[in-house]
This record gives structure tokens, sequence and C-alpha cells, in this order.
């Protein structure tokens, strides 16, 4: 079976990613964060509400 073009970036991308020691992929690790802010993110979680200590809001 042929491989996409997509297949394939993944596949490299990835075998770059392994190739990397652990403080190169933390340092890459930290640009995606940056960006990730930039882009409107937030360091806060999602609140789950399946959670048992989830405290409901009152709405007045």
């Amino acid at each position: 079976m042929k491989k996409t073009c997509s297949e394939f970036e993944f596949e490299t991308e990835a075998v770059e990613w392994y190739k990397m020691s652990p403080q190169e992929r933390f340092a890459e690790s930290q640009k995606l964060w940056e960006t990730f802010i930039l882009l409107g993110g937030t360091y806060e979680p999602e609140p789950d509400t399946q959670s048992p200590f989830h405290i409901f809001e009152t709405q007045d």
C-alpha cells in the first residue's frame, strides 16, 4: 500500500523528534507553549464537570 504525503511527513517529523535529546525536546515544547499563548490559549484548565470536586456556580 502506498503512503500518502501526510503520512510520510508525520513519520519524518516523529523520527526527527525522537532523534532529539530530552533537553532539545523540552526546548521545542516550550516554543509550542509560547505559540499557544500568542494564539489566545490559556494555562487555565477547563472545568471538569464530571469531577466530584467540581463546585457548581450558583446563578443569582
